[in-house]
């Protein structure tokens, strides 16, 4: 077990709970995301393989949806 103590705050986060959909899972990790944000930090998400492959696809469309009102 990885416990992991944010700086947001001061108890440990068991990271065999997915942060996201509190369900247990042997995949947790910090991915990165396909954004673009300044601060690189907020790039990266910490969850299962499940929720990160939602929010690649959750920011893919708005990815496109924005690229599609450029033109």
């Amino acid at each position: 077990m990885v416990v992991f103590i944010s700086c947001a705050q001061s108890t440990p986060v068991d990271l065999t709970i997915c942060p996201l959909c509190d369900r247990h899972s042997s995949d947790i990790a910090s991915r990165r995301l396909n954004t673009n944000y300044c601060d690189d930090r907020l790039n990266f998400q910490t969850s299962c393989g499940e929720c990160y492959d939602r929010s690649i696809e959750y920011y893919q469309d708005l990815w496109d949806e924005y690229n599609r009102s450029r033109f």
